[in-house]
């Protein structure tokens, strides 16, 4: 995407910590030292992992400010040759830097090479390997007006956003062709520093007129259009001194997996893969406090091969937190206005209306879950001991694990259901907790898929369910209760019912 091409951009303007130039107008000489620590900086970050060309930065004075190009030939084949990404980076008060007109070529083919799955044949039906073909991309950006104010030492806001009026990606060749479409664009992020070594982070993006069409490898196709789509992300005590060292783990993780199993024979990650695992787990550890993320789709149609249908909105959220280094996390989905195109009348009457859930979880020790990590991926010499098994009762040790929703809520047919609770996991095999659910028109539902024969099977169920239920005019209350392998429903013991049954 090309708003997230040009955020590589923003970390380049690492290399201009020291103090910003702008009593003076840049000369070469500055320019060409400013490069050389760009491309030392890059080396950096990119490790063994990217092979850089000669001159993976350009910087060139023009009047006030440098005019930066990345050139973006690493990528793979491009045409033009020469394309880049480009913007004008001019020195404020400060270490603050101004980074202006930033710019995506705005007609751009790149050609390199992705792993595919092995077609069957008749010697090998199933086939597990993977090999390599080439790929290409071909990007058309519209106008853009991207601006920002970036201070590399992050001990002040800094701030990054503007307008894209369009792109389209069209992909050929590899695991199958795909074209994508997205209209105007806004988006704005910004860092705001907490203390010397953290910082919150905040992007918020909004594109219009979505559009995304794939071929699928059974030789189906899937196509998904939006008319509006939303995404917010929030960091909190982001460590950014330790966001290089991260990086450089996910790059070396990124390279040995290209082509690590090519004939599908290895199971598991490698050695070399394990440790560039716990290389991550050691440099992820405190990396930051907090995050949260809220994703939204409005005007949604889609068609699955041939399978079509349309939603009024979507909304995707997750996040969580870590306070005394006890990890708490969250999830929500919601779908309202689904209607699927090739049912007919008399059941698109149960397609759900509006669905949501909430769960939740929380009390998880991240010490125990790292060194569940690290015991996973400890290295074995050869000839040694198999590696210790994760020790997963510690994950139980701060009072059990605390997991539930805060809401549950559908509306099918006319029927309204709701509901929410709470559960503790003291083991692998224990849970004890409490949940209540709601309904009301159930009658109504009972009488309609009576009206229909293939629904009409699903009737005692439903009258059984009724008829545990606490009543109070048209609203029906169940109380459920679980205690590890005991079920209560309104003091109803469904465990033991069920026991009988199966006897």
């Amino acid at each position: 995407m090309p708003r997230h091409a040009l955020l590589p951009t923003l970390a380049l303007a690492a290399m201009l910590g020291g103090p910003a130039y702008a009593q003076t107008a840049p000369s070469p000489e500055q320019a060409k030292a400013l490069e050389a620590q760009v491309t030392a900086w890059l080396k950096q970050v990119t490790g063994n992992s990217v092979t850089l060309p000669a001159r993976p930065i350009e910087l060139t004075p023009e009047g006030d400010h440098y005019l930066v190009r990345v050139p973006l030939g690493g990528l793979g084949k491009v045409q033009p040759a020469n394309a880049a990404i480009t913007m004008k980076a001019r020195a404020l008060d400060g270490t603050r830097w101004a980074l202006d007109d930033q710019q995506f070529p705005a007609d751009l083919t790149v050609t390199t090479s992705e792993m595919v799955p092995d077609a069957p044949d008749a010697k090998d039906p199933s086939p597990t390997g993977t090999h390599s073909e080439a790929v290409t991309y071909h990007a058309v950006v519209g106008k853009q007006d991207v601006h920002g104010v970036f201070d590399p030492t992050y001990s002040t806001a800094t701030t990054n956003g503007g307008t894209i009026a369009s792109m389209d990606l069209t992909k050929t060749g590899g695991a199958g062709a795909s074209t994508t479409h997205l209209g105007r664009m806004t988006s704005q992020s910004s860092t705001q520093p907490t203390d010397p070594a953290h910082i919150n982070l905040l992007v918020d993006g909004t594109g219009e007129d979505y559009t995304i069409k794939s071929a699928m490898p059974d030789g189906g196709s899937i196509s998904i259009s939006s008319s509006r789509l939303h995404v917010m992300s929030a960091i909190s005590g982001l460590a950014h001194d330790q966001l290089l060292p991260v990086i450089q783990s996910l790059a070396a993780i990124g390279k040995l997996s290209q082509g690590s199993h090519p004939d599908g024979d290895q199971q598991g990650p490698t050695p070399a893969e394990k440790v560039a695992m716990r290389d991550l787990l050691q440099k992820a550890h405190a990396l930051l406090t907090g995050t949260k993320v809220d994703e939204s789709l409005e005007g949604v149609k889609f068609d699955v091969s041939g399978t079509s249908g349309s939603i009024g909105k979507v909304q995707i959220s997750f996040g969580g937190d870590a306070p005394q280094n006890l990890l708490s996390a969250d999830m929500g989905l919601t779908l309202d206005g689904l209607v699927v195109d090739a049912l007919p009348p008399n059941l698109a009457g149960f397609v759900p209306t509006h669905f949501t859930i909430h769960p939740t979880v929380s009390n998880i020790a991240v010490d125990a879950l790292t060194k569940m990590g690290m015991d996973a991926t400890a290295p074995v010499k050869p000839g040694g001991s198999p590696a210790p098994d994760p020790d997963v009762q510690a994950l139980f040790a701060h009072g059990g694990l605390n997991a539930g929703f805060d809401k549950l809520a559908m509306d099918i047919a006319g029927t309204t259901l709701e509901g929410d609770g709470k559960f503790v996991v003291t083991g692998p095999q224990t849970v004890t907790g409490q949940a209540q659910f709601t309904a009301k028109g159930l009658d109504a539902l009972i009488t309609k898929m009576q009206a229909d024969p293939m629904l009409a099977q699903g009737v005692p169920v439903v009258i059984f369910l009724k008829g545990i239920a606490r009543t109070t005019a048209d609203q029906s209350v169940w109380q459920v209760s679980v205690n590890n392998t005991k079920l209560l429903v309104n003091g109803v013991d469904l465990s033991a019912m069920a026991g009988a049954m199966s006897k």
